[in-house]
């Protein structure tokens, strides 16, 4: 199919605009082709979701699995610091926390998208086993840092889901969007974590 990239990334973009505004109600087949973002060269209708997704729920399910792609890389990429093996610990966690907290906090549609399918029977259905194989390349990037006795598997789900939910709580306007309010959301993850890395401190900000 002629643009079948340029028609994917359209119906995919205009899918997680919906679901994040709205949830998986809002996003159906009519709201994704005729609502959001348009191709000047191609009249979209239903008909190209069944044609470049097979389905609406393999549309939501790649959506997702692109968001996820996108966190983790961004995820790894902050993660780098931990590779500086002299400074401690806590300093190593700070940048990689304001890192990805503000990548989350400017990704306000891709971040509701993200949260709505995880809890979704959609999850478990079409992208959970992609999942784990992401979140398993972000353990082997960790797992350095942490005590062998450590779970970093439950470590790192409980820092990231706590990330996400105070992310949420600051799009609905629950919680300012200020250095103090970052500053208490890394104290209580990193306390959280301290007693588990190699090289920790205990002292907080």
């Amino acid at each position: 199919m002629r643009h079948e990239d340029q028609i994917r990334e359209v119906l995919i973009k205009n899918t997680i605009s919906l679901v994040a505004k709205g949830g998986f109600e809002m996003a159906t087949t009519k709201a994704i082709v005729y609502s959001g973002a348009v191709l000047d060269d191609v009249k979209l209708n239903e008909v190209h979701i069944y044609r470049v997704f097979g389905s609406k729920e393999n549309l939501y399910a790649q959506a997702f699995r692109m968001l996820d792609e996108e966190i983790f890389v961004n995820g790894y990429r902050a993660a780098m610091v931990f590779a500086d093996k002299e400074t401690p610990a806590k300093e190593n966690f700070k940048k990689f926390f304001n890192s990805l907290w503000r990548f989350i906090l400017g990704n306000e549609d891709k971040c509701r998208y993200y949260v709505r399918f995880y809890y979704s029977v959609y999850f478990r259905e079409s992208a959970h086993r992609n999942h784990r194989e992401n979140f398993a390349n972000g353990i082997a990037l960790f797992k350095d840092q942490f005590k062998e006795e450590a779970d970093v598997r439950s470590l790192l789900h409980s820092t990231f889901t706590t990330l996400l939910d105070f992310a949420i709580r600051v799009y609905n306007g629950d919680l300012e969007d200020t250095q103090s309010n970052a500053d208490h959301i890394f104290n209580l993850l990193y306390c959280s974590l301290m007693c588990y890395f190699k090289n920790s401190t205990m002292q907080l900000i």
